[in-house]
């Protein structure tokens, strides 16, 4: 993900149609083009609730309406389950943790102040 990445947040299809019209309308005002096959759409809804059927377009493109999709290294979905998240976030802090211990075992071991350090900067990040 880019710094540059933004979000755009509206409370129904049309809303948020006119919000991408207007992104649209300003990237064509100022020499800057959105790229249609970064940008997705996602839908927050319960499950008793059908995904939309909304053509949403940025400019002459449509974007495409996906189930989930990672921000700033969150994984949501599109029924804000965060069960999946948290396993995302748990498998990844796992593979540091697996590749903090291999190094450790590799150099011999760490003293317990250099693991801990060692721990706090690339394990407990992702946690």
């Amino acid at each position: 993900m880019c710094a540059d990445d933004i979000v755009l947040i509206a409370e129904n299809e049309e809303n948020l149609q006119f919000i991408l019209t207007l992104l649209s309308d300003w990237c064509r005002v100022n020499g800057m083009v959105v790229n249609p096959t970064k940008s997705q759409i996602i839908h927050f809804k319960p499950q008793s609730v059908n995904r939309t059927s909304f053509n949403f377009t940025c400019g002459e493109h449509s974007l495409q309406v996906v189930g989930r999709y990672t921000y700033l290294c969150l994984l949501l979905n599109e029924y804000l389950n965060y069960n999946f998240t948290s396993k995302c976030v748990a498998q990844n802090a796992g593979r540091a943790l697996g590749l903090l211990i291999a190094k450790c075992k590799a150099t011999g071991g760490l003293w317990y102040k250099v693991f801990v350090k060692l721990y706090d900067s690339t394990v407990w990040p992702i946690a």
